[in-house]
């Protein structure tokens, strides 16, 4: 009997390919907009979590480890791009 136990499954919320080409989902744990500067308070933000899933929607942290920093840079540019657009529309 095999009792290895498979991970939380879980919906891209952005999809993007790495690697050149690899296609991989990315779910998004929490994200902070830019929040501009006050009277009292300094600027804040932006700021995101996130993590790579498989196509079968498993987690893939091992990818992070694969990519550059240029690479990893590409893909929170993009999100930041998709969170910002979801949040104009209300859904973050």
């Amino acid at each position: 009997m095999n009792s290895k136990v498979k991970g939380m499954m879980y919906s891209p919320d952005f999809e993007t390919t790495v690697k050149g080409g690899l296609p991989v989902g990315v779910v998004v744990e929490s994200y902070v907009p830019y929040l501009p500067p006050t009277w009292w308070e300094p600027p804040e933000g932006p700021e995101i979590e996130w993590f790579f899933i498989d196509s079968k929607g498993y987690r893939a942290d091992w990818l992070l480890n694969q990519l550059t920093e240029n690479e990893v840079d590409h893909v929170e540019t993009e999100l930041y791009e998709h969170c910002e657009e979801q949040r104009r529309m209300g859904d973050y």
